[in-house]
């Protein structure tokens, strides 16, 4: 377990020990850096800051969204 947040996101019915497939893994720290610049998730994916395995695990376009919808919040509260 990551030492500051562990997330299951997808519904299921048992549960296995080892790890499920459509795992996502970084550090607190490339988590804020993506929030930050979500077009960096592919570099972080290439230098092995962001662990992605299985079909479903390219979160790319999500945190795309996700910067967008942070960076709106941040204009709007600076009156811009």
């Amino acid at each position: 377990m990551p030492p500051h947040v562990e997330i299951q996101c997808v519904d299921v019915t048992t549960h296995a020990r080892e790890t499920p497939p459509n795992v996502v893994e970084m550090s607190a720290e490339t988590l804020l850096k993506i929030l930050e610049n979500s077009i960096r998730w592919q570099q972080y994916c290439d230098v092995r800051s962001i662990s992605a395995s299985g079909t479903n695990s390219n979160l790319g376009n999500l945190f795309a969204e996700t910067s967008k919808l942070m960076n709106s919040e941040v204009r709007s509260e600076h009156g811009k």
